[in-house]
């Protein structure tokens, strides 16, 4: 949990004396926005060593995701 009660599910990355370096999240956040989005693709790459559960190679990348404003009552497009 984060300051205000927010649950944030990720991992936080350390380096070798301790310190914070990093944190990882799901990308839960993007893929849960309902309507039109657009989502643009910085970079991405595969992370060395890293797999998920299954065993697929884990990517880390850079990304936005951008809303569009509809309307209330507005047509489907």
């Amino acid at each position: 949990m984060e300051p205000g009660g927010k649950c944030v599910q990720g991992a936080t990355i350390l380096d070798a004396t301790g310190a914070e370096v990093a944190f990882m999240s799901s990308g839960f956040y993007g893929d849960g926005t309902g309507g039109p989005v657009t989502r643009r693709v910085y970079d991405r790459v595969v992370v060395p060593g890293l797999t998920d559960t299954s065993g697929n190679p884990v990517e880390f990348g850079f990304a936005a995701n951008q809303a569009r404003y509809v309307p209330y009552g507005a047509p489907a497009e």
